[in-house]
């Protein structure tokens, strides 16, 4: 491919200023709204009442304690099986990271 076909990748879909799929105003807005409601004060009552849970030995404490590991650590990757084949010398840079990130 010649360099001139080659097209970055960024985060508004092209080269041109303002290219690409506009943002959701009402995502924006939501998210701005829960910022707001839920500070770090919010958050840590949260996680204390997931704690509490958590050292219980019902259903509910098996839900915390994984909701906390999860948070923690990050959630457990699943092993998964593939029969295909991939001639990995002829990615690029770009595609071998993100093969390994999954």
């Amino acid at each position: 491919m010649a360099d001139s076909q080659l097209i970055t990748k960024s985060n508004h879909g092209g080269k041109r200023p303002g290219a690409g799929r506009p943002h959701k105003v009402v995502e924006s807005a939501q998210t701005s709204i829960l910022l707001e409601l839920f500070d770090s004060a919010a958050e840590r009552d949260v996680v204390m009442n997931m704690i509490a849970i958590a050292s219980g030995s019902d259903r509910q404490a098996v839900t915390a304690a994984t909701w906390l590991w999860d948070r923690v650590y990050g959630p457990v990757k699943q092993k998964t099986e593939s029969h295909h084949t991939i001639d990995v010398t002829r990615l690029s840079d770009d595609e071998l990271e993100r093969l390994v990130k999954g």
